[in-house]
């Protein structure tokens, strides 16, 4: 939302910069920024500087504009700097202990969507989450659902309470991401496979709220 803001109000004074003139003599209101009475005052000033005035006008115009700038654009870092990013990879060592680590810190509800599963220790962590009252959801490629080693997770998984929703979209559910407590995403080219544990893989931790609500927006109309 604070970035929307800032773009708005940079637009605003580019635009006071380009039309001095006919800003300067037209209310602007928004944001809680009165720009054309900024201007009036530099207009009226430059005004009576003679023939010299519209170019003083510019200048001054140029200068609110660059001092602006310092304004909003420390809002904007202050925004994009609030996400938190954990990059792990394979030869670090195990991205199922990671995994594990992450959604161990759920207190609400814990999201997935999975192509494969049949890691058995991942999905032992997923009833204990559950069983602290943590609302545990999961949505798995139907087909891939019906093989050996997971359908045995999901017999598992439903005997212990947690939901688990074979879904089959148009192609197969490829996804591979977790969503806790709708404010951090675990995702990345990582199944939660024995196999993944034997391959080289990455995987993402973003503690990102805006990002992790487009996640969940996703997870919704996986069917």
């Amino acid at each position: 939302m604070r970035s929307a803001i800032v773009v708005v109000a940079m637009v605003a004074l580019f635009f006071c910069v380009l039309d001095c003139d006919g800003l300067a003599n037209r209310r602007r209101s928004g944001l809680g920024i009165e720009f054309a009475s900024v201007g009036k005052v530099i207009y009226d000033w430059a005004r009576e500087m003679g023939p010299g005035g519209a170019e003083m006008r510019r200048s001054f115009y140029a200068l609110f504009f660059l001092l602006a700038l310092l304004v909003v654009l420390p809002a904007y870092a202050d925004e994009t700097a609030s996400c938190k990013v954990k990059a792990l990879f394979h030869s670090q060592g195990s991205i199922g202990a990671a995994v594990i680590a992450e959604i161990r810190q759920a207190r609400s509800t814990l999201l997935l969507a999975l192509y494969g599963f049949d890691n058995r220790a991942l999905a032992e962590e997923l009833v204990k989450i559950a069983a602290r009252g943590v609302s545990v959801s999961v949505k798995i490629d139907a087909a891939k659902s019906k093989e050996k080693r997971e359908s045995k997770i999901v017999e598992f998984l439903t005997a212990s309470g947690v939901r688990v929703q074979p879904v089959a979209p148009e192609g197969r559910n490829h996804n591979k991401f977790a969503v806790v407590d709708q404010g951090k995403v675990i995702t990345g080219s990582y199944n939660w496979t024995l196999k993944a544990e034997k391959n080289w893989e990455n995987l993402l931790i973003l503690d990102c709220p805006e990002l992790a609500k487009m996640y969940v927006r996703e997870w919704e109309k996986i069917q």
